[in-house]
């Protein structure tokens, strides 16, 4: 689904805040344009050592696939940063949550019991 790229900002900074990202984390996008990406947004998480991890917005999955996606790739990098602290914590289990397009939208769920936690975004 094809998001501008402000749109795809304030999504991407919503999700890393909502993940936790530590203090001083910036999020930057930019355009997908070259030869190699598929066509869509680079999302750059920089935290406050300098240190930067790499996400994808991908136009061409549909919206909640996509969404899910760049979730996921945050969660990642947020979850390197503050060295595995589970977030968004999986009620009454040990691990993270993941994210995965449910019905049409981007939702938080239990990796073991596929269980819906809550919306990626509200």
């Amino acid at each position: 689904m094809k998001a501008s790229l402000s749109t795809v900002l304030g999504w991407a900074e919503e999700i890393a805040d909502r993940l936790g990202a530590p203090a001083g984390s910036t999020v930057d996008v930019e355009a997908a344009d070259g030869p190699a990406d598929a066509p869509g947004a680079l999302v750059t998480l920089t935290f406050a050592d300098g240190s930067s991890s790499g996400a994808h917005y991908d136009e061409e999955l549909d919206g909640a696939e996509a969404l899910a996606l760049l979730a996921d790739q945050l969660q990642e990098a947020v979850l390197e940063a503050v060295q595995g602290r589970p977030s968004p914590a999986c009620p009454g289990h040990g691990h993270p949550a993941a994210a995965r397009a449910v019905d049409g939208t981007a939702c938080w769920v239990c990796p073991e019991t596929g269980s819906v936690l809550r919306p990626v975004l509200d």
